[in-house]
């Protein structure tokens, strides 16, 4: 239970540097969706 208190606390003392690591996070899902590598094609 400690450990979820703390967790909690973290970040609500913290909530501006997760969301920055949370868009950090999306943006690079999004370049990799971007830029992935797309399936030989069968004929």
């Amino acid at each position: 239970m400690a450990d979820v208190h703390e967790a909690l606390s973290y970040y609500d003392a913290n909530v501006d540097e997760i969301r920055a690591i949370q868009r950090e996070q999306a943006a690079a899902v999004e370049r990799t969706a971007e830029n992935g590598l797309e399936p030989n094609e069968t004929v």
